[in-house]
């Protein structure tokens, strides 16, 4: 998402911008794993896999959701500097951490869920076949 909107706005794809994709990403995947290790707790205590995930979500969702605000709002500070590449920093790393939280929320929990029904299939575990 990040490159795409490098393009339409038509930012440089040069070292720096790449570098802040690397940062961005690393950034926004301590959500992606404070969610996945929850979720695992929460498999041994739940029936369902839908249950856990639900458990789960209660649980690190408003964790998750203020941090990453909070995040981007200091970033978008760098917004108003007249220098280029830390206004682009500033705003690539906001936009990426917009991405990180919608991912981890909305397509996280439905990958998780699926790959945990396939691999309670092939185990043929009948406990999460629900």
């Amino acid at each position: 998402m990040n490159f795409t909107i490098m393009s339409i706005f038509r930012i440089p794809l040069d070292a720096g911008t790449v570098m802040i994709g690397a940062i961005a990403v690393g950034v926004g995947i301590d959500n992606s794993i404070h969610l996945i290790l929850n979720f695992r707790k929460s498999l041994k205590d739940s029936t369902t896999t839908k249950d856990a995930m639900l458990k789960t979500l209660h649980y690190t969702s408003r964790p998750m959701v203020f941090a990453s605000i909070a995040l981007m709002v200091g970033f978008l500070v760098f917004l108003l500097s007249s220098f280029k590449p830390v206004f682009y920093f500033g705003m690539l790393i906001s936009i990426s951490m917009f991405n990180c939280i919608f991912a981890t929320i909305f397509i996280l929990p439905s990958f998780l869920i699926v790959t945990e029904k396939i691999r309670m299939f092939v185990h043929k575990k009948e406990r999460f076949n629900k």
